[in-house]
């Protein structure tokens, strides 16, 4: 199968040494799908979209702005940083539905839930749904941090600044 629909640039993350362990991920997890191994590709289908989450929730517009009580961002399960994102705006509908698609899935590799629930191990299908939501999510996150103007991070900082709530467009 042709994968190179599925592999997308993470060039919009300015932090190299997380866009390097991002984009590194990202090409296992293909690796791993041509291989058959579909826990790995799930697996780090989860890991891609936390570390890229958590970047952009510190570094988006409505980003900077996380308080002390909710801790650092890098730090937050998958479900929480989904959550926030979708109250930042960072992603819209459907990539907020293929990010807990990708969480689920990556849940239902747990051997845990495996034993509990009598599901079986991750095949193809689950395994390239993942890499697809993956795909959408980035997508979407990066077309969303960047087609916003500077004056626009200016206003919103200067909001923050002066007590105002910043709600994303």
């Amino acid at each position: 199968m042709n994968l190179e629909k599925l592999v997308v640039d993470f060039s919009f993350i300015d932090d190299p040494r997380l866009r390097a362990i991002v984009v590194e991920y990202h090409r296992e997890s293909l690796a791993a799908y041509e291989s058959g191994l579909y826990a790995a590709a799930l697996f780090l289908s989860g890991s891609v979209l936390e570390g890229t989450l958590a970047w952009a929730i510190v570094k988006a517009p409505a980003g900077p702005f996380v308080s002390e009580a909710e801790g650092d961002p890098s730090t937050w399960g998958l479900a929480k940083l989904i959550d926030q994102g979708v109250k930042r705006g960072l992603i819209g509908k459907t990539a907020k539905d293929a990010s807990w698609a990708v969480k689920d899935f990556r849940n239902f590799i747990h051997p845990g839930h495996a034993v509990d629930q009598g599901s079986s191990r991750p095949d193809a299908a689950l395994s390239l749904g993942a890499l697809t939501a993956v795909a959408e999510i980035v997508r979407s996150l990066s077309g969303r941090i960047l087609s916003v103007p500077h004056h626009a991070l200016e206003q919103i900082v200067a909001a923050h600044e002066a007590g105002h709530e910043v709600e994303p467009d």
